[in-house]
């Protein structure tokens, strides 16, 4: 997994997306649902919740949501957001 954005705190991550950067949070996403095509409008985000940390990784490929929705203990939360906005929080503010 390689993209992550850097947002909000340390943890409250899908809420810091919602309220700043045009988030909007979804059911998960099944098999297929992320295309070349759609990844370049729309960023499909996943928040995973460590514990002490929040992880807000953007499945950008097919690769990437079958690594984000492989089953451990781990609460998520999904997002889908304008790309743009995703590319931003990926470079860092």
């Amino acid at each position: 997994m390689g993209r992550y954005l850097w947002c909000g705190g340390i943890t409250g991550k899908a809420d810091w997306l919602v309220a700043n950067a045009g988030a909007t949070e979804i059911h998960p996403p099944a098999a297929g649902a992320v295309t070349e095509n759609d990844a370049r409008d729309m960023a499909v985000i996943c928040v995973v919740d460590n514990g002490f940390f929040d992880a807000a990784g953007w499945a950008y490929s097919e690769a990437e949501l079958e690594a984000f929705t492989r089953p451990d203990s781990r609460p998520r939360r999904w997002l889908t957001m304008p790309a743009v906005n995703a590319l931003a929080l990926v470079e860092g503010p």
